[in-house]
């Protein structure tokens, strides 16, 4: 299966404007990570329906607030991402994308834990020939999530692990409780970041950080990730994290939902750029290389994500 990064239709924001000139930046244009065509997308969701798989995404939206919540739902995998749970949130993000009275979403994992990356026995059953398929399809549902026309928070209780924290960065703002850990670690698996998270890192805290979270596997604490701006509050360990996430989220983007999400449609448009396709591009073609080779199999057979910091 061949993929590729497509940049779809340009269209300016009045007709006045056109696509060249000083007002170059102020058309709209929708980037979209993606497989070739339509049939190739299919045919990734097809090989992922063949992967059994426990867990779930669910979506609760509030049209009162135009708040959605967006909850990861394995705890027994410490909320791993499992081959039916990548189908959910194909669907969700559509359902997102298109939820014109929405403002913000809030992704969270429960009061234990949030995220401890890919379900292992999917990567098993992956293998490398699978590698190229499953970081494109990743890095495409998670860049939706990242340019939604919805103001995102991730709210991390307990540890976002590896893939967890590839999540986090996905959204525009971390809300972390006063005892949770972030921490790359894909390193001690053998591979690198495939789901954006390599790329985004850099963007969002520089090279130097970045290279401490992903070559020095740093644990980041609340508090630390609190001063360095990696997470923008602290809030309460548990089920209450959830109801302060709510109370800030509700504070930020409070105004008229056609407002709140055309600004968040700015942002996401300025940010994004032909370097980050680029560096997604070369994110995905190092992971396919590492995906189901000699290191990540010896992490697989030790179980290391699952007995790291025990």
């Amino acid at each position: 299966m061949v993929v590729s990064l497509v940049l779809q239709t340009t269209k300016c924001l009045g007709t006045k404007l056109n696509s060249t000139g000083p007002f170059k930046r102020l058309c709209h244009r929708t980037f979209h990570w993606a497989f070739n065509n339509s049939s190739d997308m299919s045919s990734a969701k097809e090989q992922l329906a063949r992967i059994a798989g426990k867990g779930k995404i669910s979506l609760e939206k509030d049209e009162d607030t135009g708040i959605a919540v967006m909850k990861l739902e394995n705890e027994e995998r410490r909320n791993a991402i499992s081959a039916p749970m990548i189908l959910d949130l194909f669907d969700i993000l559509s359902d997102l994308e298109n939820w014109k009275s929405g403002k913000g979403v809030i992704v969270w994992g429960g009061p234990r834990f949030f995220c401890s990356g890919a379900d292992l026995d999917m990567v098993r059953q992956l293998g490398s020939k699978g590698a190229e398929t499953f970081s494109a399809t990743m890095q495409e549902l998670l860049c939706r999530l990242f340019n939604l026309p919805l103001v995102s928070v991730a709210v991390v209780n307990g540890r976002a692990l590896g893939g967890g924290c590839e999540l986090s960065v996905a959204c525009d703002y971390r809300l972390m409780a006063r005892d949770s850990e972030v921490q790359s670690v894909h390193k001690r698996m053998g591979v690198v970041t495939g789901w954006s998270g390599g790329p985004r890192l850099v963007s969002l805290m520089g090279r130097t950080f970045a290279l401490d979270m992903m070559v020095g596997s740093k644990r980041l604490g609340a508090e630390e990730a609190l001063r360095v701006g990696f997470a923008s509050a602290l809030v309460t360990p548990g089920h209450q994290a959830l109801t302060e996430a709510r109370d800030w989220l509700k504070g930020q983007t409070e105004g008229a939902p056609e407002v709140i999400r055309a600004m968040k449609e700015i942002v996401a448009f300025s940010h994004e750029s032909a370097s980050m396709r680029d560096s997604l591009d070369l994110e995905r073609k190092h992971f396919s290389a590492l995906f189901g080779g000699e290191a990540q199999q010896e992490a697989l057979d030790k179980k290391i994500k699952h007995n790291y910091g025990h």
